[in-house]
């Protein structure tokens, strides 16, 4: 019985959440505050990383040194590939070169080196009420 009803106290004190607080922690920026960092969200492949608009959600940094941090609050559980950019020139777009290399310095969950970032390489599963990752910018392309 009392197994029964602490049970119950902690489902109705703490009760189940099917969202998230995803913390993106940014690391190793050279150009510090030069233009704005975009943080975006995939939640499906399509147009991923370059339709910056089929993003399930975005957020902007304007304020930043060689380190930023944003924190994103009741992402629904799920599977989401994150990918970050510093736009240097302020157009919101990351800019390619004529043969599809970014201009401008870049970040990918779980991306470890060069190569294009893929959606399935990029991908967390947030399914913890709280969750923390850092990208490292890559600055040199």
């Amino acid at each position: 019985m009392n197994l029964i009803l602490i049970s119950i106290l902690t489902l109705w004190f703490n009760p189940p959440t099917n969202t998230t607080s995803l913390t993106v922690n940014i690391n190793d920026i050279d150009n510090a505050g030069q233009g704005k960092i975009h943080i975006l969200l995939w939640d499906k492949p399509d147009g991923f990383p370059r339709t910056m608009e089929n993003a399930k959600y975005r957020a902007t940094v304007s304020l930043f040194n060689s380190k930023a941090v944003h924190t994103f609050k009741n992402i629904p559980n799920g599977k989401y590939a994150i990918i970050l950019f510093q736009d240097k020139n302020g157009n919101a777009t990351l800019d390619f070169n004529f043969i599809g290399i970014p201009k401008e310095p870049l970040g990918a969950y779980n991306q470890s080196g060069l190569g294009r970032p893929t959606f399935d390489k990029s991908t967390i599963v947030l399914d913890r009420p709280t969750q923390s990752v850092t990208i490292k910018m890559m600055n040199d392309l």
